[in-house]
Order: C-alpha cells, then structure tokens, then sequence
C-alpha cells in the first residue's frame, strides 16, 4: 500500500494476463523489468476473470493509489477506467490517472494519445509524466433484459460491428489474435443481415437499415480502422457514423476507406456529432452492441456524452 503523505507516485499495475491471445503475460514481465531497473515504484494485481479489473481498479483507489496502469488490451483499459469513474461518481473531487501497456489484439485507443507499445519507452514517459483530460460517454443498455450501463472510452459499435465482436470474443487466443478481428469481418459478411433501427440524436431521428453503427471518443478501433474518424477525443460531442445498408461486394471495395479517415465520403455513410444518441430496433430481434472492442449486450441503447472526465498519461 502506497503511503499518502509520500511524493513519489507509487503506480498500480493491473494485468490481463490472457491480453493478447495471451501474450500479455510475457510482455508484462518485460514492463516488470524496466520498471524495476528504471527504480520506479510500483505494486501489481493480475486479473483472474472478465470484470475483474472494475473491482481492482476501485481496490486500489481506496488504498490511496492515484496512477493506475492496465496491461492487456481496450478492454483491460476500459475496465479500469470504468473503476475509476464509478469512484468519481461517489466522489467529485476525485481525479485518479489511467494509462494502458497496450499488450491486446486491436491496441486501438493508445493511438490517440500516442502511448508507447514498448517497455523501455513507456517507463521512460513514467518519469517524466504529462496529462491529458479526455471526455468519455456513458452508455445504457439491455443485457438479458436487465438495465446495464458502463463506461466508453473509445469507440462503441452496434450491427455489424457488434456482430464481429460477439463471435470473435472466445476466439482471442493464440498467434492469430492479432489478426482476427480483420479476418472475422471478411468471413461473417456473408452471413450477415443489414438491421432496421430508428436513430434518434439531439436534433433529429430518422429510420433506416444498417450495415453498422459506430460512436466513439477516440478514432481508432478494430485494429487501426477509423470508423469515426472525425472524433476529437475533448470536444464534449461524441462522434457519430452510420452506415446504411451496402451490397456485400461494395462493403469489400470500402475495405481502404476503413483505414484512411475518408469513410465519411462515401453517399451511403452519414458522419455527424451529438452529445447524446439512442438506438432502436424496429424488428423483433435487437441490436448487438459492443463498448471497446467487447460484446456486452443490445438495444435499446442510450449514448451520453461525460466531457473531462478521464484523466490519461503514459504519452
């Protein structure tokens, strides 16, 4: 346990150690390393389960720690900072830092602050650190006809994109990891059916049928695609991108405009901003949903956007 009246920031590790098609775990012992050459004071906890890093991170804050690193992937990332925000829900004045040893599959959301991958380099930023307040969304939805809701700090993804994630999330093991989101969109295309959804923001709502939905704080998701490349991660909007329904063969052909921020282009893709936005199905099936790369549940979803919430380092 940290002690409070002493200066030194004592930092707090939480590992996933199956991050990564398990990869995590070594890359971790190499941050553990650095880390302890570099002498800088740290404590660490791993994960022994999906959620565990919630739990963790709100542990930590009530022993007094007020930099907490994830290992592992977006979702280590997104559970920490979930545990840090519900903390600061209880209390106002409460401003703990995340930052992630990005070790997943995707590595999407330390792209936008430019977080080092590599152990040498990430400690190297530790011991000079700077800061930066990011806006998050707060997200409300079904699962198994409960209420849930949780925090975003990335990017969220309704239909197709959802679609992929629920049936890649066992699969994230081993060399492939990496490389599977991408190969799962090519290979659950054909078997995928456009969804009709009413869309409402704060000026308007239309209906229509969607090949994929996606609002996010930050650019990047799904291993360097930019689905919401018009995303500024301090705004205080939440960037808004929805594809209406494509022939397969043209999604294929789109493929480029995945990566290189033009997607907004294209006549069937609709970019915007809004500080809040609700999904409905119009059909009797709902909507997949997943926050950060992991598939939590369906619509109806409500989006709302929480500015300077987060505070980031490690960049």
């Amino acid at each position: 346990m940290p002690d409070l009246m002493d200066k030194e920031i004592r930092f707090y590790c939480v590992v996933n150690p199956e991050g990564g098609g398990g990869r995590a775990k070594q890359l971790w012992f190499q941050l553990k390393t650095e880390l302890e050459n570099q002498h800088i004071a740290f404590d660490f906890e791993f994960t022994k389960a999906k959620g565990d890093g919630i739990t963790l991170a709100q542990n930590a804050i009530e022993k007094g720690y007020t930099h907490l690193i994830a290992v592992g992937g977006d979702g280590t990332a997104n559970e920490l900072a979930n545990g840090i925000l519900l903390k600061q829900e209880e209390n106002k004045q409460l401003r703990v830092a995340l930052s992630l040893f990005s070790c997943g599959t995707g590595n999407d959301w330390v792209k936008s602050f430019q977080i080092p991958r590599d152990p040498v380099q990430f400690v190297r930023k530790l011991k000079n650190l700077k800061y930066r307040i990011q806006d998050v969304a707060l997200v409300d939805y079904l699962k198994n006809k409960k209420g849930m809701s949780r925090y975003m700090i990335n990017v969220a993804g309704l239909a197709y994109d959802a679609f992929v994630a629920s049936n890649t999330e066992k699969q994230k093991k081993g060399f492939w990891a990496g490389k599977l989101y991408l190969l799962q969109v090519f290979r659950l295309l054909f078997s995928y059916k456009p969804e009709k959804a009413l869309i409402i923001t704060d000026e308007e709502e239309w209906e229509d049928t969607f090949y994929t939905i996606n609002i996010g704080k930050c650019k990047y998701s799904g291993g360097n695609m930019q689905l919401v490349p018009h995303a500024v991660i301090d705004d205080g909007m939440l960037a808004v991108t929805l594809a209406s329904a494509l022939p397969k063969w043209e999604v294929i052909l789109l493929t480029p405009r995945f990566y290189n921020g033009n997607i907004g282009k294209h006549p069937k893709i609709r970019t915007l901003h809004s500080k809040t936005i609700q999904i409905k199905s119009l059909e009797e099936k709902e909507i997949l949903l997943e926050i950060d790369g992991e598939y939590v549940g369906h619509t109806p979803v409500r989006i709302e956007v929480v500015e300077k919430a987060l505070k980031v380092f490690g960049f």
